[in-house]
């Protein structure tokens, strides 16, 4: 699959971090435990799964940084 999607201002970013530390039972303030909140995932979002690769199993277009 390749999607492309819009641009998302910094002050769409604000809201959803907000909305995710909400959602995720997180602190508004601190940083922001995305291994904890990974296992959680599938709880909150009812049928979502994900799985973990080494980079190297990634399709060529990944950008990782």
């Amino acid at each position: 699959m390749d999607y492309e999607t819009k641009p998302t201002s910094r002050k769409d970013l604000r809201r959803f971090a907000m909305y995710f530390r909400k959602l995720f039972d997180v602190p508004l303030t601190g940083p922001f435990p995305v291994l904890e909140v990974l296992d959680k995932v599938c709880d909150v979002f009812e049928g979502c799964d994900y799985v973990i690769v080494e980079d190297n199993k990634l399709a060529p277009q990944t950008n990782n940084g």
